[in-house]
């Protein structure tokens, strides 16, 4: 099975709101207006776990800024949300593993969940 993660989308606003069982109200604190926002900011990496192309899971990892006591001048991850379907602990491991490596990209070397 060809399982991938690839970059978050507009589109998968729909297929989030169905895998969290909440398609009329997606938890409170997603609004697709939100969403789009996430996608489009630089300090937000947002990403999409597949199987054979149909959506099986997503993360979303920030970045903060640089704590004021702070020895470094790195910025500090945080995966704000991370849900596969049931029994996916391997795409789970692949989304963090996603996360981690664009928030190192991006200057990262502290990381939270």
């Amino acid at each position: 099975m060809s399982r991938t993660i690839r970059m978050g989308t507009v589109a998968d606003f729909q297929n989030i709101k169905e895998l969290v069982g909440n398609p009329d109200n997606l938890m409170d604190e997603w609004s697709k207006e939100q969403w789009v926002s996430a996608l489009e900011r630089d300090d937000v990496g947002v990403f999409a776990a597949e199987e054979e192309g149909v959506f099986h899971g997503y993360a979303v990892v920030r970045l903060n800024k640089k704590d004021p006591v702070s020895l470094t001048e790195k910025p500090r991850a945080l995966i704000t949300h991370l849900c596969t379907t049931s029994g996916e602990g391997q795409l789970r491991q692949m989304l963090v593993q996603h996360c981690l490596a664009w928030a190192r990209r991006k200057g990262a070397r502290d990381f939270e969940m």
